[in-house]
């Protein structure tokens, strides 16, 4: 892949090509099979090398960036001659959007054995909750049923996050955060 400058006459010979880019602007694209420059019309381009940066076609290369938390942005030229992308951090809602919504529950259960939370352990939190009388005996119910029997864990699911100081209680110790729940999610993908 290769970059180059629109210029007024580029556009103007070579409409199919370039006539939906707008003059002064860097774009990325495939070389073309042919190319006209001025009266000359040039065949075989792709494979004519040594017209490429006579005619404006510079290297192209992506940079490197961290998808979960950076986007590329508009095109710009390197103090080398060469053009690649800015690199944008995403906006908090933007990060937000990226962070799957549910994860299949196997997936969760594996990441909390990695902190030493069997899944005893959240039933345990979830008796011990109704027994505190935090919770009645139909969200005792709902929570054990959602949490034996769901294919996924649903990040929405305030109930999960709310367990977490009771959890920590029962164990003794700060086994998890919320925070590091929440890295559940975001590392899943």
């Amino acid at each position: 892949m290769k970059a180059i400058k629109i210029t007024p006459e580029l556009k103007a010979d070579n409409p199919k090509i370039f006539g939906h880019m707008q003059v002064g602007k860097l774009y990325t694209i495939n070389l073309p099979d042919e190319l006209k420059v001025g009266k000359q019309l040039h065949l075989g381009y792709k494979s004519r090398t040594n017209l490429h940066a006579k005619h404006g076609f510079k290297d192209f290369e992506a940079a490197p960036y961290d998808h979960k938390t950076e986007e590329l942005g508009e095109l710009y030229e390197t103090d080398e001659g060469k053009v690649t992308n800015r690199v944008e951090p995403l906006s908090a809602d933007e990060l937000e959007k990226k962070i799957p919504r549910e994860v299949p529950s196997m997936y969760f259960e594996l990441k909390l054995s990695e902190k030493n939370i069997s899944s005893q352990d959240i039933v345990d939190t979830i008796h011990l909750a109704k027994s505190q009388g935090l919770i009645k005996e139909k969200k005792h119910r709902e929570l054990l049923i959602k949490w034996n029997k769901s294919n996924v864990i649903e990040r929405s699911n305030q109930d999960l996050f709310d367990l977490i100081p009771l959890l920590n209680q029962q164990k003794g110790y700060t086994a998890i955060t919320q925070d590091e729940v929440l890295d559940i999610f975001k590392n899943y993908a």
